[in-house]
């Protein structure tokens, strides 16, 4: 059973809002949640959207924390953090890295080009791709770039890493495998997609990537250990949990994917095209659609078990413990209890 949350209040150019209706804020057209996503930990929901805006709500009260204002705007950068910073790029090529506690700049690290990119933070590093084909790796502690590379294409997804190597997908459809150590590249493959915005995933068996088709490469080689036509959208994220691929297609078919065969175990119609990664929580599946619709399905037969209308395109959601944060296109965040 779910029941929404209601509270409302803003943190676009007319400032903060408490919450106390449907949602907990919502921004000038400039400030809406594209492809942006949030972030949160036990604290606070942490936000970014196409403007210059980044803040940090009580997820409980709604109260903004803080606010920090990043040099230039529309850029999808969703923001990443780990247990002391909060990590998001900019559209006037700046990664910053901001004291979780107040948002305060703890370092900035400027890039030549526009970062649309959501950073990766892995063993004391922070990769991030750039708008002109790069990817760079950054010392998360002070902000000093220890290498960078060329991948081709402009580069909006987040990298994925194993620890020894660095996946990146870019626009063009370029995947390329990179060295974490000094960025030389082992591999590059292209695949099949009008522009790929889709993070890679790493896994056990291989790197997905969900192009206009869904893949498993190896992660040696890039070669495709599977592929599945038609079942990937280029643009929107799949979930992988529990050896499954929860992926969606171009036409808002959701598929439920074996990682190891690439054998499609269900499939569901939404209804609508979808731009937000599917999120697991308590064992139920949980995908936001264009339409405005949070959808509630049984993981493991593919069956809806609930539809809610919540209004906007839904972005990717998150969820700290029993509560899901769903940011929409139109600059809300709809807070929802399960």
């Amino acid at each position: 059973m779910i029941r929404s949350k209601y509270g409302a209040g803003g943190f676009g150019a007319d400032g903060y809002g408490t919450a106390t209706s449907n949602f907990f804020w919502s921004t000038t057209d400039d400030e809406r949640f594209q492809y942006a996503a949030i972030a949160s930990d036990s604290d606070a929901v942490y936000a970014a959207g196409l403007g210059t805006a980044v803040a940090a709500v009580n997820k409980l009260s709604g109260s903004p924390t803080w606010r920090f204002d990043r040099q230039g705007s529309l850029v999808d950068s969703t923001p990443t953090i780990d247990t002391e910073r909060l990590y998001v790029g900019s559209g006037s090529g700046t990664v910053y890295a901001l004291g979780l506690d107040d948002g305060a700049p703890e370092w900035t690290a400027d890039i030549d080009s526009a970062v649309a990119s959501s950073p990766t933070v892995a063993s004391g590093t922070v990769f991030v791709g750039t708008n002109d084909g790069q990817i760079c790796a950054i010392d998360a502690t002070s902000g000093a770039e220890i290498w960078s590379a060329v991948v081709g294409a402009s580069v909006y997804s987040a990298p994925a890493t194993d620890g020894a190597t660095v996946y990146v997908t870019a626009a063009d459809g370029t995947v390329a495998a990179l060295s974490v150590s000094d960025g030389d590249e082992i591999w590059s493959v292209a695949v099949t997609a009008d522009t790929l915005r889709a993070n890679p995933i790493v896994t056990t068996a291989g790197v997905v990537v969900a192009g206009s088709d869904l893949q498993l490469l190896d992660t040696e080689t890039g070669d495709a250990l599977w592929t599945l036509t038609a079942a990937g959208s280029g643009e929107t994220t799949p979930l992988v949990a529990d050896g499954t691929i929860y992926a969606t297609d171009e036409s808002g078919i959701l598929r439920a994917v074996a990682v190891d065969s690439g054998q499609a175990d269900w499939t569901l119609t939404l209804g609508s095209t979808v731009h937000a990664t599917p999120l697991l929580n308590d064992g139920i599946l949980y995908v936001g659609t264009d339409d405005g619709d949070l959808v509630a399905i049984d993981p493991e037969t593919g069956t809806e078990t609930d539809r809610w209308q919540l209004g906007g395109r839904i972005m990717t959601p998150t969820v700290v413990g029993s509560t899901i944060y769903a940011p929409t296109w139109g600059g809300s965040i709809r807070v929802v209890a399960v």
